[in-house]
């Protein structure tokens, strides 16, 4: 049985509005509690997101591989329109990872505010550092590309095209692709 859940807004440690617009941990919770599974069964996460806190999509990518361990089925992730930023985190949380040919994920460097002096400043630099590199991690252990690389795309603020984010191992395949059938007769 295909079981789904979307995890659609800006990735947020805790609501500010109630509207729709902001997803959390809670939310998935909430959406994975409802759900009676039976092994061999396939969850699919739809994604439209343009990020957000990238320790709260940490801790969904967890929770989503921690809920696919225990229950025993197959996790897929699917990008239903935005996957930026700290939603492409959630999205390496599936095995199965499906794009189209309108999506392309978006990756950045980590970042911030903060006020201060230059000693909030320089600690603030060594945080964005230390989570950029916990990213790369991610995405060299998740996909094809070698850590250097993933630092390169972050570096350059990158849309990740459909063909490259195949390529890359981003989305394991691509759904909806319009392919022009040949009606020439020879």
């Amino acid at each position: 049985m295909t079981h789904e859940i979307n995890i659609y807004g800006d990735i947020v440690p805790f609501k500010w509005f109630n509207d729709g617009s902001e997803y959390d941990l809670k939310d998935l919770n909430n959406s994975l509690s409802t759900i009676s599974t039976e092994e061999g069964d396939e969850l699919i996460a739809n994604i439209h997101t343009f990020g957000g806190c990238t320790a709260t999509a940490f801790g969904i990518y967890n929770k989503l591989q921690r809920f696919r361990d225990q229950n025993k089925i197959n996790l897929t992730t699917r990008v239903d329109g935005w996957c930026a930023s700290s939603g492409v985190i959630i999205l390496l949380a599936g095995d199965r990872r499906i794009g189209n040919q309108f999506a392309e994920p978006f990756v950045h460097n980590a970042w911030t505010f903060t006020v201060g002096d230059k000693n909030n400043h320089q600690k603030q630099m060594e945080d964005l550092a230390r989570v950029d590199d916990q990213i790369a991690t991610l995405y060299a252990n998740r996909t094809s590309i070698e850590q250097d690389k993933a630092i390169e795309l972050m570096n350059s603020e990158t849309f990740v095209t459909p063909e490259d984010a195949l390529s890359f191992g981003f989305y394991t395949e691509l759904e909806n692709v319009y392919a022009a059938e040949n009606s020439m007769i020879f």
